[in-house]
């Protein structure tokens, strides 16, 4: 408190609010001695920081009127997206960075008719999750780090049985536990080919809090559109982390359940195809309990009335008809954007939590003389690459960002797009997020 207390006047920050805050926090768990004692605490730290601090040391914050402004987390924001885009069932396990999703969620769920499940561990999350989905409630999970290795199997019986599921993966650094409180971007390859065989899934990297929020509105409507797996790409860095940020609009908010036969559809079918050979890949889907709608799910290949075909000329033509599904939801996929001088011949690719220190990158170079442009890839899987092949078609120079060490969006954005040109990675794999000089500095030698 004494040191918050000194930031308080490096910062010029109002201490009245800093001890309203003190006192919220404090007074109902311990008392008004220990909320007055604190108060002093941070008296006592600006006091003597004005003694010891120099004028040159200080940075004073602007101080702005408080309009239509929220204070929310990354995470938090995910819980408010899945509640307004009618999502009723969530089971997980708790694990940092991404427990404050369930822990904003069973506050708000229960009024709202959801249900929040604390599982035993991730394996039961995913399959509690594909459960309930299978039952008709837009159902979600969450996880990180050695989470998601569990979750695999249950993720690619989603892939199988076509059941919509949404899962958010809050990354942060690993092998293992690794550096479970600091921010990376190093599971991107994992959830983009890792699986048991293949199978369609769709994978958004939003790169604000707000995004964050419309992302997952967005990953539960592609779910049940196409009948897939959806998952959020989310980060430590703005997943825990409080950020200001307008308030949110849910006035325009649409849903789409896709292929969701009612009783009077399925009262029409005489034989009724859970897994039906289509052109554009989405099957017409049932739930349990509905006349004419009858069908088999299991993890086996199967055929159109879901039973265990294991023929080649089945497995072939029914792999053929759930990978269709990429390229009919190509249309629906969240487009990348670009932010800077689009005449530029310097181009910058990112996504995730390097947007802000890219485009403040891109800023510092504008200044410097050095006209750049940042390619945003927001949808990973699918990816998309006539967007990407375009935007490098106009550089003369082309960085791609990566907050891992390997430089996994590089290796994505080369084994897909093959450009003409080589992609210079810059990568930063401390367990710090990148800042902008971290990107301004090599790109300055390179001219």
């Amino acid at each position: 408190m004494i040191l918050l207390g000194g930031l308080c006047f490096i910062m010029d920050l109002d201490l009245s609010i800093i001890s309203k805050v003190i006192t919220e926090t404090f007074l109902k768990r311990k008392g008004k001695e220990v909320v007055r004692r604190n108060i002093e605490a941070i008296h006592l730290g600006c006091e003597e920081a004005k003694k010891i601090v120099q004028a040159h040391e200080r940075h004073l914050l602007t101080r702005k009127q408080d309009v239509n402004r929220l204070l929310i987390s990354g995470n938090e924001a995910v819980g408010i997206g899945a509640l307004a885009a009618g999502c009723r069932y969530f089971a997980a396990y708790p694990i940092c960075p991404a427990t404050e999703i369930w822990q904003w969620l069973v506050h708000h769920f229960p009024q709202n008719k959801g249900l929040v499940v604390q599982t035993e561990d991730e394996l039961a999350a995913i399959n509690m999750a594909l459960g309930a989905s299978y039952a008709g409630a837009r159902a979600m999970t969450s996880t990180s780090g050695p989470g998601a290795s569990l979750m695999m199997e249950g993720f690619s019986l989603a892939g199988m049985t076509e059941i919509p599921l949404v899962v958010v993966h809050v990354q942060r650094v690993g092998p293992s536990t690794g550096l479970p409180t600091k921010s990376e971007q190093a599971d991107l390859l994992q959830w983009i080919y890792g699986s048991h065989g293949d199978f369609p899934r769709i994978v958004l990297s939003p790169g604000t809090i707000q995004e964050s929020l419309e992302f997952t509105i967005k990953a539960f409507n592609l779910a049940e559109k196409y009948q897939c797996p959806v998952i959020l790409l989310t980060e430590q860095d703005y997943g825990q982390n409080y950020r200001t940020v307008e308030k949110f609009s849910l006035r325009k908010i649409e849903i789409d359940r896709g292929k969701l036969l009612t009783r009077k559809e399925l009262h029409r079918i005489k034989d009724y195809k859970r897994f039906e050979f289509t052109r554009d890949g989405i099957s017409p889907r049932a739930l349990p309990s509905m006349k004419n709608g009858i069908h088999m799910v299991e993890g086996n290949e199967h055929d159109e009335w879901g039973h265990r075909d294991e023929s080649s000329r089945n497995r072939t033509k029914m792999m053929e008809k759930r990978m269709r599904k990429l390229k009919t939801a190509r249309k629906d996929l969240i487009r990348p954007r670009i932010w800077g001088d689009k005449t530029a011949d310097i181009g910058i690719i990112g996504c995730g939590s390097t947007l802000g220190p890219i485009r403040e990158a891109v800023e510092q170079l504008r200044d410097s003389g050095v006209k750049a442009k940042f390619l945003q890839v927001r949808t990973l899987w699918p990816f998309q690459d006539k967007e990407v092949k375009d935007f490098i078609s106009t550089c003369k120079q082309a960085f791609v960002v990566d907050n891992n060490y390997q430089g996994q969006l590089a290796q994505l954005i080369n084994s897909r797009v093959k450009p003409k040109i080589d992609l210079k990675s810059i990568v930063k794999y401390s367990g710090h997020t990148f800042q902008p000089k971290d990107i301004v500095s090599p790109i300055q030698k390179a001219q």
